[in-house]
């Protein structure tokens, strides 16, 4: 039945990323992220898409210089991989080598990183409303006025949930 193996996908999936967050969590790396996602067409989710020059030029510097070349330069985006089966059809992906990557914001207002002083309190698999598995994170009360800023002045954006280097989601 294709609905139990895509539950039990979901479940193993579910799994090691709370797993991958746990032991983050546990060790005080913690490797949870939110970025915002540039579109590159206009829509509800994203009235300011980034401009086709742009997306062609970061394009071109994956291929050329690798996906940590504009985080070394401090670029305004840059690449992060994709965990396998993450869906981002409709936002700016490239392949470089063996990999997939998202373009994300690298500047603020528009991420939220571990390094701002927020902590993970709890995590904890769950069914979503749908009655599929989901992962639980609660985060301390700093981490929850970040998060409020980051979701609040973003409206309508793309936010990758980022997850020991890897875009994990994008609600």
């Amino acid at each position: 039945d294709p609905k139990n193996k895509f539950t039990e996908f979901a479940v193993i999936t579910f799994l090691i990323i709370k797993a991958d967050l746990q032991e983050s969590a546990n060790n005080k790396l913690i490797s949870l992220e939110f970025r915002v996602s540039p579109d590159s067409v206009v829509s509800s989710r994203n009235p300011t898409p980034l401009k086709p020059e742009e997306e062609l030029k970061y394009k071109e510097n994956l291929k050329q210089n690798g996906p940590d070349a504009g985080r070394e330069r401090n670029d305004e985006y840059i690449w992060i991989p994709i965990r396998k089966g993450t869906d981002v059809s409709f936002l700016i992906s490239e392949d470089y080598k063996d990999n997939k990557y998202l373009l994300v914001c690298n500047k603020k207002p528009f991420v939220l990183l571990p390094d701002e002083l927020w902590e993970i309190e709890n995590i904890d698999t769950i069914s979503d409303n749908r009655g599929l598995p989901a992962i639980s994170v609660e985060i301390d009360e700093k981490g929850g006025e970040l998060f409020y800023k980051l979701t609040s002045g973003n409206l309508n954006r793309s936010l990758a949930i980022i997850i020991g280097d890897k875009v994990t989601s994008i609600p």
